[in-house]
C-alpha cells in the first residue's frame, strides 16, 4: 500500500521498526524488541502487509534470529532463535510470493560462505547445501523474483593476495537443486563493495555497487542481459566516493 518502513538498532542496539503513517513516523509494536544486541538488520514485507526483519543476533551466539510482527504490539519469532549453524554476517531477508521467508548470510560454520535458508512453516531448512559459494562472501544481497527463484549477490573473495585484482562482484541464482552462477562469476570491472541486488518484474537481476579499484569507489549499477552483465548507463556515475549503496525498481521498471 506504498507505505514506507524503517528498521535499525536503538537504546542498547536492540531492533526496532517504525513506519509512516502519512504525517508522521510511528513505532510499529513494542520498541526495543529483540533480546540483545542486532546487527545487519535487514526487513522485507510480505503480501499481507507484514513485516518482518532477519539480523545477527548477539543474545544468541551472534546466530541467525528473523522475527515477524503480529499486528498488535508484539514481535514474535519466526521459528528459533539463532536458527544457523554459527555466527552469521550480511544477514539479508527476503520473503516469496507464496510468503516464504528466505535468508542469506556469511556462514561463519561454513568458511565465511554463502549460506541460504527459508522456513517451511516450521523450522528452517537449507536452500540447497551449505556454504555454496566457491569462496568466502562479503556484502551479500538476497532477492527473490516472480517465479519464487532466490538470487544471491555478493563480493566474491576468491582471489586473495592478487594485488590490484580486486574483490569482484558474483550473482548465483538457485534452480531447483544447486546455486549455479547467473553469467559470469566475478563479472565487475573492479572491486565491488556494499552490493545490493533487486530483480525487476521481468526477472532481470540488477546489481549497485561501491565500485573500488579502478572506478575510485563511486557507485556502479549492472544488470544482466540474459547472456552477459553490462553497464546500467556509466559506470562510477556518481560524482563522488559513495558508501552503503542500495538498489530498488520501481514498478515501471526504472531502477
Amino acid at each position: 500500500n506504498n507505505v514506507p518502513y524503517v528498521a535499525y538498532q536503538k537504546n542498547a542496539a536492540r531492533a526496532n521498526v517504525y513506519k509512516y503513517n502519512g504525517s508522521s513516523w510511528v513505532k510499529v509494536g513494542n520498541g526495543n524488541f529483540s533480546a540483545g544486541i542486532t546487527e545487519d538488520i535487514s526487513m522485507d514485507i510480505d503480501n499481507n502487509n507484514i513485516p518482518y526483519i532477519a539480523y545477527r543476533d548477539y543474545a544468541n551466539s551472534s546466530r541467525a534470529t528473523v522475527m515477524k510482527y503480529d499486528g498488535g504490539n508484539s514481535w514474535i519469532t519466526v521459528g528459533t532463535a539463532g536458527f544457523s549453524m554459527g555466527a552469521i554476517q550480511y544477514a539479508s531477508l527476503a520473503i516469496n510470493n507464496s510468503g516464504t521467508p528466505y535468508i542469506a548470510f556469511q556462514d561463519n560454520a561454513n568458511s565465511d560462505k554463502v549460506t541460504v535458508m527459508k522456513f517451511d512453516g516450521t523450522s528452517w531448512v537449507d536452500v540447497g547445501v551449505t556454504g555454496f559459494s566457491v569462496s568466502e562472501a562479503e556484502y551479500i544481497s538476497l532477492a527473490i523474483d516472480n517465479n519464487d527463484i532466490p538470487y544471491v549477490g555478493f563480493q566474491d573473495v576468491r582471489s586473495p593476495n592478487c594485488g590490484n585484482c580486486a574483490y569482484k562482484a558474483t550473482v548465483m541464482k538457485f534452480d531447483g537443486n544447486t546455486w549455479i552462477d547467473v553469467g559470469n562469476a566475478e563479472f565487475s570491472n573492479g572491486n565491488a563493495m556494499f552490493i545490493s541486488l533487486a530483480i525487476n518484474d521481468n526477472g532481470i537481476p540488477y546489481v549497485a555497487y561501491k565500485d573500488g579499484w579502478p572506478n575510485g569507489d563511486k557507485a556502479t549499477v549492472m544488470k544482466f542481459d540474459g547472456n552477459t552483465w553490462m553497464s546500467v548507463g556509466n559506470p562510477a556515475f556518481s560524482p563522488y566516493q559513495v558508501e552503503r549503496t542500495t538498489l530498488a525498481i520501481n514498478n515501471s521498471g526504472v531502477p
